[in-house]
């Protein structure tokens, strides 16, 4: 017996338009099956279900399926409306499970529901799926290995900035928007329709930082500037190839691009600068503390 041959066989039964047609009858389920590549002992086990019990089982399955994707996506769903129950039909057949954990089942569906009539009426609808799904996916993630260091230590001098190196919290996502989510996302909190006002439909170019803080356990946006951007991706991918380097050394690269613009700006105003947005940074648990 082949379990990736019958486990296949089985999603190919309950997820998908083609074997949804096979349980409408036995003679359909039977072609279904015979052209299955299954042994013949594993073509008797599925003819011999009942059809009602294969019926309920794909509704079971989808149920669930429809489930997850209403807790995942609880503001996509709100503007959808009526529009909602076809297009996670149309999800579900389209993107099969290959998980056995539920909350994967939503990770295609922001580029899904782009490429519907959905993004016509709402043009951020993409990006709002998106979000929501980042946000979803943080909270599920495994905790991340931190190297030993000192928690809530932060530089408070250019000095400390050569000596220090950045600890951010690795359980987050930076996001660049055509529109402001996380605006929409409050009116829609706030209210029932889904008519949403016209400044918000506007595009507005928007950097965000989605994190996962650790006490309490939730997600947090922060709006970034394109330098605090490019600096917080620089840390978070020295974290991802194991290499450690003090604040100064990432921000050499920042402040040579930046005094292009403001040759006035020296560097030790540039540091003070810096500083400040530090605290900020540690207040909002995007960063963790030092090494």
């Amino acid at each position: 017996m082949s379990l990736v041959a019958f486990e296949e066989t089985l999603k190919n039964l309950l997820m998908t338009p083609e074997g949804s047609a096979a349980l409408k009858s036995s003679e359909a389920l039977k072609v279904f099956i015979d052209t299955a590549v299954l042994s013949p002992a594993e073509k008797n086990f599925f003819l011999s279900q009942p059809l009602e019990r294969l019926d309920q089982y794909e509704f079971m399955v989808f149920a669930n399926v429809v489930d997850t994707l209403e807790s995942l996506f609880p503001f996509t769903q709100q503007l959808l409306k009526d529009q909602w129950q076809p297009l996670a039909q149309e999800y579900f057949w389209k993107y099969p499970m290959t998980s056995y954990q539920l909350i994967h089942v939503g990770e295609a569906f922001p580029e899904f529901i782009g490429n519907t009539h959905a993004i016509e009426q709402y043009p951020f609808i993409e990006e709002l799926a998106l979000y929501e799904w980042v946000e979803a996916d943080l909270i599920a993630a495994v905790n991340p290995e931190y190297p030993d260091f000192k928690k809530t230590l932060i530089p408070t001098s250019p000095q400390e900035l050569t000596e220090l190196t950045p600890q951010l919290n690795l359980t987050a996502l930076l996001l660049q928007l055509n529109y402001d989510i996380s605006e929409i996302i409050t009116f829609l909190k706030d209210h029932e329709t889904d008519e949403l006002p016209a400044e918000l439909l506007t595009p507005q170019s928007k950097c965000m930082w989605i994190y996962r803080t650790l006490s309490p356990y939730r997600c947090r946006f922060f709006e970034l500037t394109p330098l605090l951007a490019v600096w917080l991706s620089c840390v978070f991918h020295l974290h991802e190839i194991g290499e450690t380097q003090s604040y100064s050394q990432t921000l050499d690269p920042l402040y040579e691009q930046l005094i292009k613009t403001s040759p006035g700006l020296s560097r030790t105003e540039f540091d003070h600068q810096f500083l400040q947005i530090v605290s900020q940074l540690m207040e909002s648990q995007i960063l963790l503390g030092s090494l």
